[in-house]
């Protein structure tokens, strides 16, 4: 359970940051990325599920597990005035939060997405309400998103982050879609972002960091062998 809340702190967090970051960019309102935290409250409890059933070895010092957050930020879905279309300036911004063991293994891991945008009318006025918050995909519990995605969540925990990332796809109009036998036709939604924000997050959470000369373990047990060695 513990692990399960530095998750949703954590993609709480990111997205916020992540959200505020974008709309500033395209001169929009950053008004809704503060409601990112309070709805995230609001998920239905599956992945509460999960973490009571996460399969393990049992040997996995708490020390051992390693958390890492991945996103990815893309702005297909912006283009230019035609002289039958308005302007539109879209991000989707995708965020992966994941706890591995020390081989590896998926223990947790979360995926939540965000659609910022702004669209004009054909004189180039803004036609976007700046006062109405953005909800995360996550948070729309009742579209075809979040279950899908909880699906391929549970698809993914227990196995190594090779074997999730290694998954069979099959690319159709430039997006990636799954083309696993046993997931396929539960998750129907592109998973090329999913895939690199997972892959983003566990280089975060395995990746060692440096300071200057000196490098800094990510784990508990690599700090104490690192005193030790020092002593």
């Amino acid at each position: 359970m513990k692990r399960f809340l530095a998750l949703m702190a954590a993609m709480a967090m990111t997205l916020s940051l992540t959200a505020c970051g974008t709309t500033q960019n395209n001169g929009s309102s950053a008004s809704g990325s503060g409601s990112t935290t309070d709805n995230m409250q609001q998920t239905p409890t599956t992945n509460d599920n999960k973490e009571e059933s996460t399969p393990g070895n049992g040997n996995t010092a708490p020390g051992n597990v390693r958390t890492g957050v991945g996103v990815v930020i893309s702005m297909d879905g912006t283009q230019s005035a035609t002289d039958t279309t308005a302007a539109t300036a879209k991000a989707t911004v995708t965020v992966c939060a994941a706890s591995f063991d020390e081989k590896g293994k998926i223990l947790d891991v979360m995926f939540d997405a965000a659609e910022p945008g702004v669209e004009f009318d054909n004189a180039g006025a803004l036609s976007t309400d700046l006062t109405a918050g953005i909800e995360t995909l996550r948070q729309q519990t009742d579209g075809d998103w979040y279950p899908q995605v909880v699906a391929l969540e549970g698809w993914m925990v227990g196995k190594t982050a090779d074997k999730a990332l290694g998954m069979t796809t099959t690319t159709e109009n430039n997006l990636e879609y799954v083309d696993e036998e046993d997931l396929a036709s539960t998750v129907t939604i592109p998973v090329g972002d999913l895939l690199e924000a997972l892959q983003m997050a566990y280089d975060n959470a395995t990746t060692e960091t440096t300071s200057g000369t000196q490098t800094t373990p990510n784990s508990q047990s690599e700090q104490s062998s690192t005193s030790e060695s020092a002593q």
